[in-house]
Formats: C-alpha cells, sequence, structure tokens
C-alpha cells in the first residue's frame, strides 16, 4: 500500500509543480545581424500570446551608434505597438542612466517588428520607420530564435521519469 501511494504521490508531483511554477511568458534566444555587421545576441521575454515582450537581455556589438559591446535590457513601453494586422513592434534599449524625471537615457535602441503566430521577424510594421533596424538606420540583414528552456520544465523531467520507472518496477512484480 504504501509503494502505491508513493507511486501516486511521484507522479502527481510534476504535475503539482508544474501548476504553481506556470508562467504566462515564452523566453525565446534572439540573434539578430545587422547590414554594417553589428550584431544582437540576447533573450527576448515574450507574453504567451506572442503580441508583447516583457523583458530583454542581451549584447549588441560592432554598433557605430554608441559604446560597443552594449547591453540592451530596457523594453520601450510596456505594451507593444499594432496597427491591427497582427504585426507588432516595440524598441529594445541601453539604458545607460536615469534622468530628473525618471525615465532612463539612451544611446541607441533596436527596432523589433514581428507576428506572431509563427513567430518571425517581419519588415512591414505599425511604425513607418524602418523596421527591424538599429537606430532607425542599420537594418536587419538575418535573425534566428531559438526556445530557452525553463528551469522549471526540466526540473519537472526527474520526478516524471521517477514515477514512469516505478510503475513499471510495480507493473513487474
Amino acid at each position: 500500500m504504501k509503494k502505491q501511494l508513493l507511486a501516486v504521490i511521484v507522479m502527481l508531483l510534476p504535475l503539482v509543480l508544474y501548476s504553481t511554477g506556470a508562467s504566462a511568458s515564452v523566453v525565446e534566444q534572439l540573434h539578430e545581424t545587422f547590414a554594417s555587421g553589428a550584431t544582437f545576441t540576447g533573450q527576448v521575454t515574450f507574453t504567451d500570446a506572442f503580441d508583447n515582450i516583457l523583458a530583454v537581455n542581451g549584447t549588441l556589438t560592432g554598433s557605430s551608434f554608441g559604446p560597443s559591446p552594449d547591453r540592451i535590457t530596457w523594453v520601450w513601453w510596456t505594451a507593444s505597438e499594432t496597427n491591427g494586422s497582427g504585426v507588432y513592434s516595440n524598441f529594445l534599449m541601453d539604458g545607460t542612466g536615469t534622468s530628473s524625471s525618471n525615465y532612463l537615457t539612451y544611446q541607441q535602441f533596436i527596432e523589433i517588428n514581428w507576428s506572431a503566430a509563427p513567430l518571425k521577424l517581419v519588415n512591414t510594421g505599425p511604425i513607418t520607420y524602418l523596421p527591424n533596424s538599429i537606430n532607425y538606420s542599420d537594418q536587419m540583414t538575418s535573425y534566428a530564435f531559438s526556445s530557452v528552456p525553463l528551469p522549471g520544465a526540466l526540473l519537472l523531467f526527474g520526478p516524471g521519469l521517477a514515477g514512469l520507472a516505478l510503475v513499471r518496477r510495480r507493473s513487474k512484480k
């Protein structure tokens, strides 16, 4: 009886952990290359629906607009702009300090336009400036997204395997 109870607990543990650690965001690794040879590499956190960017943490190297390498850690606004076509836009910025009015100052920014389904960068959007560029002038030439595994998902894998092993061991007896 104790072994059955233990097997049930081990099998339910991942579900409990997953439900308490659920998040409404998706972290993607983004690598962009620009016409000048500048590159941005970093993690971009989107909402579940990919209709907004919640956070960014990356490095811009080789840009002629400011220091290189430069930390890009600030998302302009908390809501992305859209024109109703399913294309979203926001700015990833290098917040270099604060001013007296509590707004971060910046030297360079990356405009990013994307579509949510499937997630991809697009060169049209709600903003009339040059999309997917550094400071409206250094056009992006290529990009790649890759998913970042969440630590919680990796933690769930172990107890799930342990539960399967107990069930299999139990069924062999």
